[in-house]
This record gives C-alpha cells, sequence and structure tokens, in this order.
C-alpha cells in the first residue's frame, strides 16, 4: 500500500502549522541555500546540496525536521 503525502511527510505537515520551508536557490550573498526550515526563532535548517528531485529535497526536509524535533523533545500529536 502506498503512503499518502500526508503519511509519508508527517514532521513537515505538523511543521507547516506554525513554522516554514522553502524550497529554491537563494544566493544572499552569504550561502547558496536550496532549502531551509524555519520557525519564529529562526532560521532551524538549511542546506547548499543541490537534490535531483523534489522528493529528494522533500525527503532531506523531512529528516532534517525530525532530527531538530529529537533534539528539542518534541512530539507531534495528531488531534
Amino acid at each position: 500500500m502506498t503512503q499518502s503525502i500526508d503519511e509519508k511527510y508527517r514532521n513537515i505537515r505538523m511543521w507547516m502549522a506554525d513554522g516554514g520551508i522553502e524550497i529554491g536557490y537563494c544566493d544572499s550573498g552569504y550561502t547558496n541555500v536550496t532549502a531551509r526550515v524555519v520557525d519564529d526563532g529562526g532560521v532551524v535548517w538549511e542546506t547548499e546540496e543541490t537534490f535531483t528531485s523534489l522528493e529528494a529535497v522533500l525527503d532531506a526536509i523531512e529528516a532534517a525536521i525530525a532530527d531538530w524535533c529529537k533534539q528539542t523533545g518534541i512530539e507531534w500529536r495528531d488531534d
């Protein structure tokens, strides 16, 4: 059985309630960011990695949010 996009990217789905995700090349003069995860406190994660597909960048973002949640003790609750 194939997972829905909401199931596969649960952390992204939950993150979007209070945070933001930026995807796309940004040459700020300081860094060449291709993806970024932000919250009210600022940048939580960003990368300069070049991705070969949208799925690859979403997988990286999903993993980054999962790592951040683990480090900060955040556990999502589906309401």
